[in-house]
């Protein structure tokens, strides 16, 4: 499916020539200059099945690259060199996707990197079965080797039926917002 790009503030817009034309893309980032963008993509394989994963492009979105690993959430460093990938785990690249290191087995909503590499938040569900299930935000400031727990100064522990939902970073990850959702049936 093509892509399509402006680079007049979206006066203008022209489809991208690319190196793939059957993937389906969900989610698209790129660092200040957009020398890297990371993306998800779906691409059909037979009729009916969605395969998902993880494509990066370094050269003004001709060429694209399946990172071999799929993903929901995303979040890469400015230069790229670090990208973390999250879904039925926490998987960590410190050498631009090349390789991927799998760094929590919990299910991870969300992940950001701060543009600088320097830290990583994640939000991880404990127990994705169990009602009322347990989500916490972690921070890591040494690539990913320890992780801490991180309860935002303010804010109540979540009732059952919320969790962390979504997470952000200033460019040297010192600033953070996070936000949650209730889960639950409300009747």
């Amino acid at each position: 499916m093509p892509l399509y790009s402006s680079v007049n503030n979206g006066v203008d817009w022209s489809i991208i020539e690319c190196n793939i034309t059957d993937v389906l893309f969900r989610s698209i980032k790129t660092n200040l200059d957009a020398s890297t963008i990371i993306a998800i993509g779906y691409k059909y394989i037979g009729e009916y099945q969605l395969v998902r994963s993880i494509y990066k492009s370094v050269d003004s979105w001709a060429t694209w690259e399946d990172l071999g690993i799929f993903g929901f959430s995303y979040s890469f460093s400015e230069d790229g060199t670090k990208i973390l990938v999250g879904d039925n785990g926490l998987y960590l690249s410190t050498n631009s996707g090349e390789s991927f290191t799998p760094i929590i087995p919990d299910y991870v909503v969300d992940c950001k990197v701060s543009s600088n590499g320097e830290r990583m938040y994640i939000i991880v569900v404990i127990d994705i079965d169990t009602p009322g299930e347990i989500s916490k935000i972690l921070t890591s400031i040494d690539d990913g080797e320890t992780w801490q727990e991180e309860q935002p100064e303010g804010a109540p522990l979540l009732p059952a039926n919320y969790r962390w939902s979504t997470i952000d970073c200033n460019e040297d990850g010192k600033k953070v917002i996070a936000g949650y959702l209730y889960f639950g049936n409300p009747m």
